[in-house]
């Protein structure tokens, strides 16, 4: 009976957060278990029953150390995981890229700071998680809103497709758009990411070379003339 009892303790703290310690706690217990029930006051114990104690005491600590060594593993295995979702989490906020992640119900799962400057987006738009108040508030700032949201909605029922173009707001900026999905390592869609990156000054920069060159090239075919 006081072997199923330690067993059930080591059940039942298992499914509880001190379970390392109870594992350690029943190591312990076993490890002296024949030796405390051989010198047991009034009882005669058997060599076969001793025998068999002791193979049940070396099981337990068997089972301890396996236990154990699980457990470590999984720690070691959540403190990677948490590290890389620290470092993901990290590069994300930091990029001069907005970015929006949708998952497959086209739900929003993550987006960063940036993403919310430059389209100026309201927090109770972000605060429901749904990505069609925010298509509808940021297609209100592009100069072809229809063609916009058609585009978006494309994407979204074309899962594979992956999409580079540039879209012009009314304010004057220009924003260069790339959308790809996000795949499992079976190929399952999971959802769409999409990124948002200002080039309105390096656009600014092109014309005025491309005017700065057809000025010349005009004053050459005038000079030409003379």
């Amino acid at each position: 009976l006081g072997l199923l009892t330690l067993f059930a303790v080591a059940v039942s703290h298992f499914l509880s957060s001190g379970f390392i310690s109870s594992v350690l706690r029943l190591q312990a217990l076993t490890r002296a278990l024949p030796a405390r029930l051989v010198n047991a006051a009034n009882i005669t114990w058997p060599e076969s029953r001793i025998a068999e104690l002791d193979e049940l005491s070396h099981n337990f600590r068997e089972m301890a150390v396996a236990l154990l060594e699980d457990i470590t593993q999984r720690q070691k295995v959540e403190e990677e995981l948490r590290y890389k979702n620290i470092l993901l989490a990290t590069q994300q906020e930091v990029s001069i890229e907005g970015i929006l992640i949708v998952d497959g119900n086209q739900r929003i799962v993550s987006y960063n700071r940036r993403f919310v400057e430059i389209w100026g987006i309201p927090p109770e738009f972000l605060s429901s998680k749904e990505d069609g108040p925010v298509l509808e508030f940021v297609s209100c700032k592009v100069v072809d809103p229809e063609a916009f949201i058609e585009r978006v909605r494309y994407l979204y029922d074309h899962r594979d497709e992956i999409s580079q173009e540039e879209i012009v707001l009314e304010d004057g900026r220009v924003l260069e758009r790339y959308s790809a999905p996000m795949l499992g390592a079976d190929r399952s869609y999971l959802g769409r990411v999409w990124y948002f990156r200002d080039v309105t000054e390096g656009k600014q920069a092109e014309t005025a070379m491309r005017e700065r060159l057809e000025l010349q090239d005009q004053i050459a075919r005038v000079a030409a003339t003379v």
